[in-house]
């Protein structure tokens, strides 16, 4: 082989491995994409869940005990 196609192969070997950890690197960052969003729609669930009332009386959501209408159907 002469010393062209040697030097040659050498940067077509650097090129394909720095293709290949540019593929690994977005596969990763991806995945963490992926599970830093999963994280916060949980958090965002879960955060908007504690802020919804909940009725001792009759169990239901979005009142609480004193203005529930099944235990003062006068309201």
């Amino acid at each position: 082989m002469d010393q062209a196609v040697r030097d040659n192969a050498r940067l077509l070997e650097n090129d394909f491995l720095d293709i290949c950890k540019d593929i690994l690197l977005h596969l990763l960052l991806n995945d963490t994409i992926k599970n830093i969003s999963k994280n916060v729609t949980g958090y965002m669930k879960e955060k908007d869940n504690k802020n919804i009332k909940k009725c001792t009386a009759c169990k239901k959501e979005g009142h609480d005990e004193p203005n529930c209408w099944f235990k003062h159907p006068e309201k």
